[in-house]
């Protein structure tokens, strides 16, 4: 069934046709209910809807692309040669063209995008966390693109068999701002990656229908500064956002040297950054997820505001023994509680690293696992 906000849209679209003002074109019905949702990435027409005799589909060309009605679903779409937009069951959504969703025709069994709606508590994320450039970050730098892809679709799948009942949604977190030990060029005691590797690995993730993460260590740097060249890859359906407060300086401190903290206002500012970016571009819900393993890392953590367009997730940060990982859980998770749960998993540091059922076991129930 169409969400309401579709239905108005279909309605107010069928009684009011969209035109460039001075062609003698028109939309109708789901073409107009897609032009007036997505003016910006529809544009107007250059031609009257027609029907294509060989796919029986009907098409109009837009000075943005093409529309289609699709007869073999029933489906109305828009598409600019790289993303496409469509009113599916849940309201509008928005994939890649390379990708298709779950509740659509698959014949060619191209990778499935990530749901169009909110993520939690409906799906588990599985995520693994790190960077290309340094293996020692974490294991999306170890080994070859295409063993860490296979190694991580193995670990989403143990969890997929632990709680059959909870799709599983592979992520990769790339740590797309670094904090450094050195002040750098503009003092800020943080790198930024190039726009080259974060187009690497959300190929990647687009290749496998995965989530991309972006997670930031800010140093002296502030989150709005770093979310602003972040912005265009956050516009996108399937890239999401964390932030990692133990690297968040204040005053002389350095990353590496001291434990760093954000207040619940900047936390706070991040959501209605997300929220506007949901709005404005038609994006499902947004996931924040907050990285935290000392008390002080998170200051007035009472005061986080998720909203309707940006889902917040605590995640437990931190390696050591299951009973020092459960004793923090318990701290900052379950007698914090702000949304959704989250929790990091160690490799190499935890001992012995829970498994995915004990993971999935914790209270409250972790729908963000992430693997470091």
């Amino acid at each position: 069934m169409f969400s309401i906000v579709t239905g108005i849209a279909l309605l107010f679209a069928a009684l009011l046709p969209v035109t460039d003002g001075g062609a003698s074109c028109s939309f109708r019905l789901g073409f107009a209910a897609l032009a007036q949702l997505i003016p910006g990435q529809v544009g107007f027409c250059l031609d009257d809807e027609r029907n294509d005799p060989t796919t029986g589909d009907d098409i109009q060309h837009t000075s943005n692309g093409l529309l289609v009605w699709r007869k073999a679903d029933n489906v109305s779409a828009f598409t600019n040669g790289q993303w496409t937009w469509l009113l599916g069951p849940d309201g509008l959504a928005q994939r890649p063209n390379n990708q298709r969703f779950s509740w659509e025709q698959n014949p060619q069994h191209l990778a499935l995008a990530a749901p169009s709606g909110p993520l939690l508590p409906g799906h588990r994320i599985v995520a693994y966390y790190g960077n290309p450039l340094v293996p020692a970050m974490g294991v999306l730098g170890e080994g070859s693109p295409d063993q860490m892809l296979a190694r991580l679709q193995q670990q989403a799948a143990a969890y997929a068999a632990a709680d059959p009942k909870t799709p599983v949604q592979p992520a990769l977190e790339l740590i797309v701002t670094v904090a450094q030990g050195s002040a750098g060029p503009d003092g800020m005691y943080r790198a930024r990656m190039a726009p080259a590797l974060v187009d690497q690995v959300l190929g990647w993730a687009n290749s496998k229908g995965y989530l991309l993460i972006l997670d930031v260590q800010i140093g002296r740097s502030s989150v709005a500064d770093e979310l602003q060249p972040l912005l265009p890859y956050l516009q996108r359906p399937n890239v999401e956002l964390a932030l990692d407060p133990e690297f968040a300086m204040h005053g002389d401190d350095v990353p590496g040297q001291t434990y760093g903290s954000i207040d619940a206002a900047i936390i706070n500012q991040a959501i209605q950054s997300l929220g506007s970016l949901v709005a404005d571009h038609h994006l499902p819900p947004k996931v924040l997820i907050v990285h935290r393993f000392r008390q002080d890392m998170v200051s007035d953590s009472g005061a986080i505001r998720p909203s309707p367009q940006v889902q917040v997730v605590m995640d437990m940060d931190g390696f050591g023994s299951q009973q020092e990982k459960l004793a923090s859980y318990n701290s900052y998770i379950r007698d914090q509680p702000v949304q959704f749960a989250g929790i990091k998993l160690f490799y190499q540091q935890d001992h012995p690293i829970f498994t995915p059922q004990q993971a999935i076991g914790l209270t409250p129930t972790p729908f963000v696992v992430i693997y470091q």
